[in-house]
C-alpha cells in the first residue's frame, strides 16, 4: 500500500524543492505542503501576488504556465482531501482500465477521504476506515483493485459489475485471492458485498472479453442450459480450437465474433479453418456478433440443436 506522493513529500526538503514537488504533482502544490517545507504564510501570499502561483482549489495552487490536464484536476482533488485520500469509484476504475470505464475520462473526479470537502467537478466519498488500501497509477494514488470493486458494487447494476470484475480478473490473475482476503476484512458491512462474492464464485476463470460476459448474461436471460465457457476441443488427441461457450453433450459451439478481433486477415483465416475442422468433427458452430446479440436467431438455433440431441 502506498501513501499519496503529496503526503510522502511533507516535511522533506525545504522551500527550494517546492518547484520539484509541484512538477511531480502535475504542476500543483498545497498550502499544507508549502508550510511544512518552511515557506511562511507571507511567502505563500507573495507567490500568489506575483503570479508565480495561481489559485487552483481551496488551499491548492498551480504553478504559472503549467498545462491544465485531467490528471492535474485529479491530483488537485487528492491535495484538497489531504493525507490518506485516494481516487476511487469510477475514477479508480478508469485508471485501472476496467471494461465499461475506459472510453472517456470521468467528468467528475471521485475521491475517498476521511473528511468531507466541496469542490467543483469533484465528488468526495467519506470513509471511516483507518486506512484505505491504495496503489499508484500514472502518478496518482488510487484505491486498490479489490477496494475499487467493492466501491463499484455499491452502485453498479449486476451486469456492469460482472463486466468490471471479469476485466479485473483478466488483468490480475491473483485477484480472486486478493479480493476474497479483502472482503473477509469487511464482512457484509458494505452495500452489496454479497453480490460481489456471488459473481466471483460464479466462474472458475474470467472470459476473454466484456462482450463474452454480455453473451453469457444473455444465455442466462434466455433460459438456455449452462454451457462450458472457454472449452478447448481436442479430437483424437489433436487440438482443434478453444470455443467461447460449448454444450458438450450436444457438440454445440457458440462463438462471439467481433470486427475488432477479426479485421486481421490471418486471424480471420485461422478461425475459419479451425471452425471447419470443428464441423468436420461433428460440432455445430453458431456465431454471435455485437449486432446480433439482442436478436433471437442464435439462441433459437442453440435451443433447436439441444432439443435434437435430447434422448
Amino acid at each position: 500500500m502506498s501513501a499519496p506522493l503529496a503526503m510522502n513529500a511533507l516535511g522533506v526538503g525545504g522551500v527550494d524543492n517546492l518547484g520539484v514537488l509541484a512538477r511531480e504533482q502535475f504542476g500543483l502544490v498545497s498550502r499544507t505542503q508549502a508550510l511544512a517545507r518552511e515557506l511562511s504564510r507571507k511567502g505563500v501570499l507573495c507567490r500568489l501576488a506575483s503570479g508565480e502561483w495561481e489559485p487552483f482549489l481551496r488551499g491548492v495552487y498551480r504553478l504559472r504556465g503549467t498545462t491544465i490536464t485531467w490528471s492535474q484536476h485529479a491530483m488537485g482533488g487528492l491535495l484538497l482531501a489531504g493525507e490518506g485520500s485516494a481516487l476511487s469509484h469510477g475514477t479508480a476504475a478508469f485508471l485501472h482500465k476496467l471494461d465499461g470505464f475506459t472510453k472517456v475520462r470521468p467528468s467528475i473526479i471521485d475521491v475517498t477521504a476521511a473528511g468531507q470537502r466541496v469542490a467543483p467537478g469533484i465528488r468526495f466519498h467519506r470513509t471511516r476506515d483507518e486506512k484505505v488500501p491504495t496503489e499508484r497509477v500514472q502518478g496518482l494514488i488510487i484505491t486498490s483493485l479489490p477496494r475499487t470493486l467493492v466501491d463499484l458494487a455499491s452502485f453498479l447494476k449486476p451486469e456492469r459489475l460482472e463486466i468490471a470484475l471479469d476485466s479485473a480478473r483478466r488483468s490480475k490473475p491473483m485477484l480472486p485471492e486478493e479480493l476474497t482476503q479483502y472482503l473477509a476484512t469487511l464482512g457484509h458491512r458494505r452495500p452489496r458485498v454479497g453480490l460481489l462474492e456471488e459473481l466471483l464464485a460464479s466462474r472458475m476463470s474470467p472470459l476473454d472479453s466484456s462482450k463474452e460476459v454480455e453473451l453469457s448474461q444473455e444465455i442466462v436471460k434466455r433460459g438456455l442450459p449452462p454451457p462450458t465457457a472457454g472449452h478447448s476441443v481436442y479430437v483424437n488427441g489433436r487440438y482443434i480450437m478453444k470455443v467461447d461457450f460449448a454444450w458438450l453433450d450436444a457438440l454445440v459451439a457458440l462463438h462471439f465474433d467481433s470486427y475488432h478481433y477479426h479485421h486481421h486477415r490471418e486471424r480471420f483465416e485461422r478461425d475459419a479453418q479451425q471452425r471447419s475442422r470443428l464441423a468436420a468433427a461433428g460440432w455445430t458452430n453458431i456465431i454471435v456478433t455485437s449486432r446480433s446479440l439482442s436478436r433471437p436467431d442464435w439462441s433459437d438455433a442453440v435451443k433447436k440443436h439441444l432439443t435434437i440431441t435430447k434422448p
